[in-house]
């Protein structure tokens, strides 16, 4: 579901956005989402099916570090409360820690690497 970024995508993808973008040409930006809705839907219900859950439960986002803000953002931390990370979390996806952490009250904890790349919890 993740192109990692700036990734090429796959030819089925680029087929499909060339398709959509000529059709909003065609017909406008809101005639077009109106006509591929659903299609639209049955995504949410095929990614449902994979992972097991109902596709009201499904959130699709543009990319992974606004996929973890809203994840980070629905946990209930507070003060008392302590996030682990280690030094090789994404920047932004630290950076949302760092944020939220001065918002809500909670601590974050950086964990070392051990030699070889480990971490050690304790």
């Amino acid at each position: 579901l993740n192109n990692a970024g700036a990734a090429l995508p796959p030819a089925c993808v680029g087929r499909r956005v060339r398709e959509h973008v000529e059709l909003e040409e065609r017909v406008g930006g809101d005639e077009a989402a109106a006509a591929v809705q659903l299609e639209r839907d049955a995504i949410y219900r095929e990614v449902a099916a994979l992972i097991g859950c109902s596709a009201d439960e499904v959130a699709l986002v543009q990319n992974a570090t606004e996929a973890w803000g809203v994840l980070f953002s629905g946990v209930a931390l507070g003060p008392g409360d302590v996030v682990v990370t280690t030094r090789a979390s994404y920047g932004s996806n630290y950076m949302t820690m760092l944020h939220s952490s001065r918002d809500r009250g909670f601590s974050i904890r950086v964990l070392e690497p051990l030699p070889g790349g480990a971490v050690d919890i304790k």
